[in-house]
């Protein structure tokens, strides 16, 4: 019998039993961290990366991987809010949220810090050289730090004095921020000219690697007190791919329809889920669709035909958390993923699931595979699926396709004479194969393009 849904994140994840996956870059994290060097957490939106910082806190965690909790203190400051703060409003805030982690340690008591309402930095620094004495290694984790990129009170002598203290003192920071940080747009002109960008090393969250997503559907599912059938998962994996995020999001909906009565998903379980679904995963994809350039969406459309031809476009797509490596490559971050890409308006393609059509390079796929298309069939496919669901009629349809620039097509005997479309279209619907259908004889009037 369940007891209760599990799949119930939809913020930061802060208990570690709810914590799935990761393990590589938490790994690398605390080589790091070990150091005394500092890192740079990097993701697209709900990716993970505030989650991945509360459990590096986590001193049951940190402590597992050789981190002594009496020897380090791990400092979380949420920068959102604080885009207004002065350099020694800001050195105050720090110091501040440096006694709360001593205090939970035990220690604030003993070490006579300044008062904060408002410290320079030379008294920042001497509480920052207190704490080394008593062999306590800061480590501040900057959650959102794109706040204080945008702060103009804050220029390349702040993030510099910043640096100081990691050279003179083994302050470590880790960054939380969905771009490089070279990459932010600073208040200040001259702020990425400060050392402290430059010594950073990066970890960049993508979705999770299949066994991540497995292991986080089935443990949580078992919590509950349910066993996710192969058919549920598959359900899941369809709507969400391995994004930890969404794939909460399908599996809270699958596990509420799983406790109702039924006891496997069928066809009509899966439809249901797939509704509740996307009315919270649209939008989260419609904001990620609004972060790509132009260019990015029309390769990320055109996928299986341009993935060779610029991987760097296509690892910008993987960091922006669109696409997941596959066998063959990359794909789209999930079936349903790719559904809503087909339905975005794009620059120089036509696309009416499953047929996308790159007009300037003149070729068409068909569920991811390159069509053979002669230039006659190609523009036939091409004025059918723009007018998609449009009775199109058959003087509409010759006077289009055919014109003067085909009259010494060789290839294509039905070219010329009476029944040239009757025979155009039964070219076209072979080439399509199963999905021939798609194509309707309206009878008396003309021809219809169905989308899936």
């Amino acid at each position: 019998m369940a007891t209760g849904n599990p799949f119930l994140h939809r913020g930061p994840i802060r208990d570690p039993d709810y914590f799935f996956g990761r393990r590589r870059e938490v790994n690398r994290a605390f080589d790091l961290l070990r150091n005394a060097q500092s890192v740079s957490i990097v993701g697209p939106r709900r990716i993970g990366k505030s989650s991945l910082l509360f459990h590096l806190a986590n001193p049951a965690i940190y402590q597992q991987y050789g981190l002594s909790p009496d020897k380090y203190c791990f400092i979380y400051v949420d920068c959102e809010g604080w885009s207004e703060l002065t350099r020694n409003d800001f050195y105050a805030l720090l110091l501040n949220e440096m006694k709360e982690a001593l205090l939970r340690m035990g220690l604030a008591s003993k070490l006579e810090l300044p008062a904060t309402a408002s410290i320079s930095f030379r008294g920042f620094e001497q509480a920052v050289r207190t704490i080394v004495s008593r062999q306590i290694q800061p480590v501040f984790l900057l959650d959102e730090f794109e706040a204080l990129s945008c702060n103009p009170h804050l220029d390349a002598h702040f993030f510099s004095s910043l640096r100081g203290l990691a050279t003179r003192h083994s302050v470590a920071y880790v960054t939380v921020s969905k771009e490089h940080l070279l990459k932010l747009t600073y208040a200040q002109t001259d702020t990425i000219s400060s050392p402290f960008f430059n010594f950073f090393a990066q970890i960049r969250l993508h979705p999770f690697f299949p066994d991540e997503a497995e292991l986080l559907v089935t443990d949580l599912a078992t919590k509950g007190g349910l066993n996710f059938d192969p058919t549920t998962k598959k359900c899941l994996f369809n709507l969400a791919g391995p994004h930890p995020f969404l794939l909460q999001v399908a599996a809270y909906h699958a596990f509420d329809h799983l406790t109702v009565g039924s006891t496997f998903l069928n066809g009509t379980g899966c439809d249901h889920i797939r509704r509740q679904f996307l009315g919270e995963a649209e939008a989260h994809w419609a904001y990620a669709w609004s972060q790509l350039s132009p260019l990015d969406r029309k390769y990320l459309t055109l996928l299986p035909l341009t993935q060779q031809s610029n991987l760097r476009v296509v690892r910008r797509l993987q960091e922006a958390g669109v696409v997941v490596p596959h066998t063959d490559g990359f794909v789209p971050l999930s079936p349903a993923f790719r559904e809503f890409v087909a339905r975005q308006p794009v620059g120089g393609v036509i696309q009416a699931y499953p047929v996308i059509l790159d007009l300037e390079q003149r070729r068409a796929l068909l569920r991811d595979r390159l069509l053979s298309l002669t230039p006659i069939e190609f523009d036939l496919l091409a004025y059918l699926v723009e007018h998609a669901g449009e009775v199109i009629t058959h003087d509409q349809l010759i006077s289009q396709v055919w014109s003067d620039q085909y009259p010494e097509d060789h290839h294509q005997s039905y070219v010329q004479g009476p029944d040239r479309l009757k025979t155009g279209v039964k070219m076209l619907r072979r080439a399509l194969g199963d999905d021939a259908q798609r194509i309707e004889n309206v009878r008396g009037l003309g021809y219809k393009y169905s989308k899936g």
